[in-house]
């Protein structure tokens, strides 16, 4: 499957003219407050995560944490950083990942950075613990 091909559970952080963008480009994206999850735990949005097989977009690189410390299952996470800039910035970066067109297999975790427009990402995937 390739990015275009998931659904996406958008975590608190997330603006929602980031939604609103993945939408716009036939993309399955729900917030935490449709989903009727504001206020869970990261760890309970993991669990839901991986019963509806949906990628956890987040600026919170606490869900890493919690997988790798704790152990955790999983489904996928896109940790979009740096946090706490705008949705406009975010979705540059969500439409370099769009355009990288690369099968993606779960459970995996993808780190995309933009810092001053340059994009870096990264893709773990077949994560073993």
């Amino acid at each position: 499957m390739t990015f275009t091909d998931f659904s996406f559970i958008a975590d608190e952080n997330i603006d929602p003219e980031v939604i609103n963008f993945l939408r716009s480009q036939s993309i399955k994206a729900s917030s935490l407050l449709e989903l009727d999850l504001i206020g869970s735990s990261d760890k309970e949005i993991l669990q839901q995560a991986l019963k509806v097989k949906g990628i956890i977009l987040t600026q919170d690189g606490d869900f890493g944490s919690l997988i790798h410390t704790m152990n955790l299952d999983f489904y996928a996470i896109v940790y979009l950083r740096p946090g706490h800039f705008s949705g406009l910035h975010h979705i540059e970066t969500l439409k370099a990942l769009i355009r990288l067109d690369v099968q993606l297999n779960a459970p995996f975790i993808i780190v995309a950075e933009n810092y001053a427009g340059k994009i870096k990402i990264r893709i773990r995937d077949k994560i073993q613990s």
